[in-house]
C-alpha cells in the first residue's frame, strides 16, 4: 500500500532500520490475516552480513513473528543476529549437527536399504560391520552416510567396500570431495588454509 510507505521510511534512517520495519509491517500483516502455521525456512543464513539490510530484516521478522508463523534458520553458524532474549524466551529451538546425526542402528538401516541384504549370518554380520565401520568414519552425517552408501552399491561386490572405505579415509574419496566443494569453500580464508 502506497500510504504505508512513508511510514515505513520513517521507521529507520538507515537501511537495517527500514529492513526491520518491513519485517514489522510483514508480521503484523500476517498477524491480522494467517488463518493457519506456516513454516518460513531460510537455509545458508551463515551467507548474511552481520551489518547487512537482509540480517536485519532476518532479526526483525524472528523477533516480531506471529505465534503461527515459525521461522527455521539453517545455517553453519550462529545467525549474524543476538538471538540470546529469544532462547530464554523458550522461542527457540537449537539443532546441532549431533543432533542430526545418524544413531548408530540409523546408518545400519541405511547400509541395508542401500548396500542390499545378505543372506545368512556371515553376510548379516559383514553387513553389520560395515555399518558400525561407516559410522565410526561418517560420525554418523546423513549426507556422508548416504554417499559413502551409494559408493559402496556401485562397487557392488562386498570384496571391494574395503577400498571403498579406505578411500573414504584420505584425500581423493567422493565424501573428501563433497566436503571440499560444500563445506570447506563456504569457511572464511582462514578456515580454508587451516
Amino acid at each position: 500500500d502506497e500510504d504505508e510507505t512513508p511510514d515505513l521510511a520513517r521507521a529507520g534512517t538507515d537501511e537495517a532500520g527500514r529492513a526491520q520495519a518491513y519485517a514489522g509491517r510483514i508480521s503484523e500483516a500476517l498477524a491480522e490475516h494467517q488463518q493457519r502455521d506456516l513454516v518460513l525456512v531460510l537455509d545458508d543464513v551463515e551467507a548474511l552480513d552481520h551489518a547487512s539490510e537482509g540480517a536485519a530484516f532476518v532479526a526483525g521478522l524472528c523477533r516480531q513473528a506471529p505465534h503461527l508463523l515459525h521461522v527455521v534458520l539453517s545455517s553453519r553458524r550462529e545467525p549474524p543476529f543476538p538471538v540470546a532474549r529469544l532462547r530464554g524466551q523458550g522461542q527457540v529451538l537449537d539443532l546441532s549437527a549431533a543432533d542430526l546425526a545418524f544413531t548408530p542402528e540409523e546408518t545400519a538401516a541405511v547400509v541395508q536399504a542401500t548396500v542390499g541384504r545378505s543372506d545368512g549370518d556371515a553376510g548379516r554380520a559383514a553387513l553389520d560391520s560395515l555399518a558400525t565401520e561407516l559410522h565410526e568414519i561418517t560420525a554418523g552425517w546423513p549426507a556422508a552416510v548416504r554417499l559413502t552408501c551409494e559408493a559402496l552399491a556401485r562397487d557392488g561386490a562386498p570384496a571391494r567396500h574395503r577400498a571403498t572405505l579406505d578411500r573414504l579415509r584420505r584425500p581423493g574419496g567422493e565424501l573428501f570431495d563433497y566436503l571440499a566443494e560444500e563445506v570447506v569453500a563456504a569457511e572464511p580464508e582462514e578456515g580454508r588454509a587451516l
